[in-house]
């Protein structure tokens, strides 16, 4: 199985960072695993950033979108396009178990 990595890049204590790692932990990771047949491992990096990064699949999402499902979304068309082109779904484009 493979395992995908997502990062979320912000700041301890700041609602957004907070509130995107928890809609990936409470609601996107079963349905990514299910639809995709990976394993998800979603990790929060403590960053001086301003607004929150998620890092997926050697890509960046930068923009946050205001509600889970549109998160979602974002994280399918990146998990997509890896699939599609055949390279390991890794944060970095690199991992595979």
């Amino acid at each position: 199985m493979r395992r995908v990595r997502v990062e979320v890049l912000g700041q301890r204590g700041e609602y957004w960072a907070e509130t995107v790692y928890a809609w990936l932990v409470e609601e996107a990771k079963d349905i990514l695993e299910q639809e995709y047949g990976v394993k998800l491992d979603i990790v929060f990096r403590e960053a001086d950033v301003d607004e929150p990064i998620i890092l997926c699949c050697g890509e960046a999402i930068r923009e946050i979108p205001g509600e889970p499902g549109y998160l979602i979304e974002a994280l399918k068309k990146l998990l997509d396009r890896a699939v599609r082109s055949g390279a390991s779904p890794g944060a970095e484009g690199d991992e595979e178990a």
